[in-house]
């Protein structure tokens, strides 16, 4: 029997004659339980050759990118997957210690107990146990299941589960970063520690090279250890003398050996020489004791010689003093660190980590200054930018424009576009019904609204009209609610001919993947749509293939690389482009093992950086990366490699970028500004002190704002920041990071301890609480019931304001809207000043009462705003001046350089719209060019016009609009 063949089975009893014959079963069920098996891999292997496939097809013509040397390093992840799995083989035939283990564990309940009850002295007659003796064969087979196993998961996890990606550090060594000659400095560093750049220079070697030792030892060690556990249970249950001990300290000695190795990755103060002597004491100590009860469980007794005792004696000593020696010099230094900080902790740890960790975490180049060196912000520029409507009451009144019920919001993202602040709110789907396959992969294709919302005034403005975009595009790709699933099914165009897509329209770019024959049997299989998979409406169906942007780009991300957690809507208009897309946010988080790394008091002990950005075509899908890293000779440049076709950022597209807030910090991740909260100080009394440490407020995190420098403004994330645990909650100071052309610029803007004029600033918290102690604004939210919103800060000529809208929500028939009664003004640098409660329907809004005169709102947004009139009426613009006509009839002009003339020149440019322009008795078939031509004839003045022809005489018709050159 096969049975027989590949095991040795040693049966019976203590009676001769008691063997018991096994029945032979029906051998038929076996080799079905393993046709069913190879039927399930087969399958298993041609679905995950399949998706393999897609994902390899799909992202080479829409990214320019290798799916799987992304994701598999190039075949790497399977070579270091499969030599790692060998060191778990054991390389002696027919030796297992698993099954000597198991065979001791079942001898243990078959030793003889007496018969017939307990101290009856009568033998109880009992079945011996059948012990397992591998044949080669069983042995062999064992061996490579266990590795097949192993290589599996080891696969999946880039290494052993729970060290780290192993595959990339082993990528990063062959690529030529980092040095095997830097290794002994690495591995000496306990006893000779490095200045704080020669610290940094050595981190590459530390982080591959070294760490390739470090793994492969730590793997081994965790090899060994489990091996002499196993060995410890046999040797203890068939009392096998002292070999016990010797497996409990060779197991002991892996341990050590593993904290051993790893002891140049600690933070290195005084104590590091003496900390790296105990444990090299301890482990010379295990493996000593590992060798004395080896040598003794193969004797019963070791002859010694006198001087040979008095040889073991002496080591032995040597041992214990050597240990005592380190220990009581730890113990010495530990007790006087209070009284020593500077030369035991500060020279030798912590100032190397204010350096060190500040270069790991990318802020070494923050710029420090006081807060009264903040640009002043031209109050004519900023009052108009004002975000008076938050992100949740943006999302509030989105809601009451969506008009259909197969859509719902997305979550809304800032967006600073050509001069103007918007809250921008894509949307996704709300199947009627979830269970409808129909409906959900063939209707239920697109989304085609994208909501915005003015910050300032709360007015919806068209997409086209914001991005200056022909038409909007339908969104095939696009961003799902948490938990929700919309743009990450799948869904194939043009698959049945009865079957339309929702509104009528259909999808006319390139599709992600063609299946054809086999391979659309198989993948409609998987999905239980029997008609597709053997009787479709067509042999090849179009699909469009992972449309959520956020997976969509994950999956080309080799590790290290970590999305930001918003997106939002760019164009290529500035370009001469018609495409919307949206940006997704990429940066380097990759964790780092030296303790000079760390940022105290804190887990922060990561390389961080902003890598760039990918862009995704909401129509069609395409992508397309760029970088904004530097080259760095180690992560950002080993990444750049991987994606050749990323360029650097055009200029059309740098405009419109902003930096990261997540790889900067917020409530749930800890970021660059976080590490900075602590790194600014560098005074050791100071730092030991903990007196100038920040914290983030609890209301607050990073904002993008429109800042203004001059008539300068560029779209910048900015943090307030709060001294940690003040009971005042005064201000400490703002972070702000700049975008656009100077993206990635950090600055400080400090108070001094007593504040600007020998006055505390008040903090957000403190503004909050202003806010709801102030008499007047208390009696208003009486009156409304409204809450705060956001929380902002502003400089308005050179001096610092926060600005609190309040929102009231109300139901409106079937809808419910939020209104904006009042925003309060709150003077930052004067907690003794009043409040400023402004309405928002007094003329008080458009100067928030900060200053005597009209605020002239920007010129370029009044020219918007115009021009916005005719795209909201589906009337096309061209910029183009109009000459060579035989009539020129100038209907009217208006002058729009305040926001109290928006009124009047609206009235007029809707009058010229109706009277004229839409008027079939003037414009005969249509207007000449089929469009409106708009020209600048002198500065700060814009015409619109548009051309008929009657006759062989072309006639001109127009309006001016003085909107002013500021």
């Amino acid at each position: 029997m096969l049975a027989s063949y590949l095991i040795d089975l040693q049966g019976g009893d203590d009676f001769p004659g008691s063997q018991v014959p096994i029945r032979e079963r029906h051998r038929i069920l076996p080799w079905a339980l393993l046709a069913l098996v190879l039927v399930i891999v087969g399958l298993y292997a041609a679905s995950v050759w399949l998706n393999w496939t897609i994902l390899e097809t799909m992202y080479n013509a829409k990214a320019g990118l290798d799916w799987f040397g992304i994701n598999f390093y190039g075949g790497l992840t399977f070579l270091v997957a499969a030599i790692l799995a060998l060191l778990f083989v054991n390389p002696f035939p027919r030796r297992s210690d698993l099954f000597e283990s198991f065979n001791a564990l079942i001898g243990l309940q078959y030793r003889q107990t007496p018969y017939g009850g307990y101290g009856s002295g009568v033998p109880q007659r009992r079945v011996r146990p059948m012990y397992i003796r591998p044949s080669k064969l069983l042995w062999g087979f064992w061996q490579l299941l266990k590795w097949t196993i192993l290589f599996g998961i080891f696969s999946v996890y880039n290494g052993f589960p729970g060290f780290g990606n192993f595959t990339i550090v082993v990528d990063m060594a062959l690529k030529g970063y980092g040095s095997w000659g830097l290794v002994p400095q690495v591995a000496f560093l306990p006893l000779s520690p490095g200045s704080s750049s020669e610290i940094i220079s050595l981190i590459p070697t530390m982080e591959i090279q070294y760490q390739i030792l470090v793994y492969f030892a730590l793997v081994l060690m965790v090899v060994l250890a489990l091996r002499f556990f196993l060995k410890f249970i046999r040797d203890v249950v068939i009392r096998a003398g002292d070999k016990w001990l010797r497996d409990i300290f060779v197991a002991l000695s892996a341990v050590v050996f593993a904290v051993f190795i790893g002891i140049p990755y600690w933070g290195m103060d005084v104590t590091i020489p003496y900390e790296w002597g105990a444990v090299a004491t301890v482990l010379v100590a295990f493996i000593a004791m590992a060798i004395f009860f080896h040598l003794s469980s193969s004797k019963e007794t070791i002859p010694l010689a006198q001087r040979r005792r008095t040889a073991i004696i002496v080591a032995a000593a040597i041992i214990i003093i050597l240990l005592l020696f380190n220990i009581g010099a730890v113990t010495y230094y530990r007790l006087n660190f209070n009284n020593n900080y500077i030369a035991y902790q500060w020279n030798p740890l912590v100032s190397k980590q204010v350096q060190v960790a500040s270069w790991a975490a990318g802020i070494q180049n923050m710029t420090y200054s006081s807060i009264d060196q903040i640009p002043p912000g031209n109050a004519s520029i900023t009052l108009p930018l004002i975000r008076n409507w938050d992100s949740n009451s943006s999302y509030t009144q989105s809601q009451n424009v969506i008009g259909v019920n197969w859509l719902q919001l997305s979550a809304p993202s800032i967006a600073y576009v050509y001069g103007q602040e918007y809250w921008v709110t894509p949307t996704t789907f709300l199947y009627p019904d979830t269970n409808d396959w129909i409906g959900v992969h063939l209707i239920y294709t697109h989304s085609s609204k994208i909501i915005l919302l003015n910050t300032h005034t709360g007015q919806f403005v068209n997409v086209t009209q914001a991005y200056r975009i022909p038409t909007q595009p339908l969104m095939y790709y696009g961003e799902d609610l948490s938990q929700t699933t919309g743009f990450s099914n799948d869904v194939y165009v043009h698959a049945a001919p009865n079957v339309q897509e929702i509104e009528g329209v259909s999808y006319n770019g390139p599709p992600d993947y063609t299946l054809c024959g086999a391979q659309r049997s198989l993948w409609f299989l998987e999905q239980f749509q029997f008609g597709y998979a053997f009787s479709p409406p067509q042999d090849c169906i179009q699909m469009l293939h992972d449309r959520e942007v956020f997976d969509r780009v994950q999956n080309v991300l080799i590790g290290g690389l970590v999305e930001d957690g918003s997106t939002y809507l760019v164009s290529d208009s500035p370009a001469g482009g018609k495409n919307l897309y949206f940006a997704i946010q990429v940066y380097v988080d990759y964790p780092l093992h030296s303790g000079f790394a760390n940022v105290p008091y804190t887990q922060i002990q990561s390389y961080l950086r902003f890598f760039g950005v990918v862009l995704v075509n909401v129509a069609t899908g395409q992508m397309q990366g760029y970088t904004v890293a530097g080259n760095d000779n180690f992560l950002s440049s080993f990444y750049k490699q991987y994606y050749p076709s990323w360029g650097t950022v055009p200029s059309w597209l740098q405009s419109q970028l902003r930096y990261p807030d997540q790889l900067l910090g917020n409530q749930v991740f800890q970021g660059q500004l976080d590490a900075d909260f602590i790194l600014h100080v560098n005074q050791p009394s100071v730092f030991r002190s903990q007196s100038d440490f920040f914290e983030r407020p609890t209301n607050t995190e990073v904002l993008y704002i429109p800042f203004v420098a001059g008539n300068n403004v560029s779209f910048d994330a900015v943090q307030l920041v709060e001294f940690q645990s003040s009971t005042g909650k005064n201000l400490a100071g703002l972070y702000v990071i700049s975008g656009g052309k100077n993206l990635g610029q950090m600055t400080l803007y400090q108070s001094n301890a007593t504040g600007i004029n020998s006055s505390p600033l008040f903090g957000p918290t403190a503004a909050l609480s202003a806010f709801g102690s102030d008499y007047a604004t208390q009696q208003a939210v009486t009156l409304t019931r409204a809450t705060p919103g956001n929380i902002l800060l502003y400089p308005v000529n050179g001096h610092l304001y926060y600005f609190i809208p309040a929102y009231v929500r109300q139901a409106s028939g079937t809808s419910v809207v939020e209104r904006n009664p009042f925003v309060d003004v709150i003077n930052a640098q004067n907690s003794s000043a009043p409040v400023r409660l402004i309405y928002t329907n007094s003329s008080a809004i458009n100067t928030y009462d900060l200053t005597q005169n009209p605020i002239f709102t920007n010129s370029t947004l009044r020219a918007q705003y115009v021009s916005g009139l005719f795209t909201s009426q589906h009337i096309a613009l061209t910029n183009s001046t109009v000459t060579s006509v035989n009539i020129v009839n100038n209907i009217a002009s208006a002058t729009y350089q305040v926001d109290s003339e928006q009124n009047a020149t609206t009235s007029m440019v809707k009058h010229f719209i109706s009277a004229y322009v839409q008027n079939s008795t003037i414009t005969g078939s249509g207007l000449a060019f089929g469009t409106l031509f708009y020209w600048v004839p002198s500065p700060g003045t814009v015409d619109y016009g548009f051309v008929v022809s009657s006759l062989g005489v072309t006639k001109l018709y127009y309006i001016s609009v003085i909107v002013g050159t500021t």
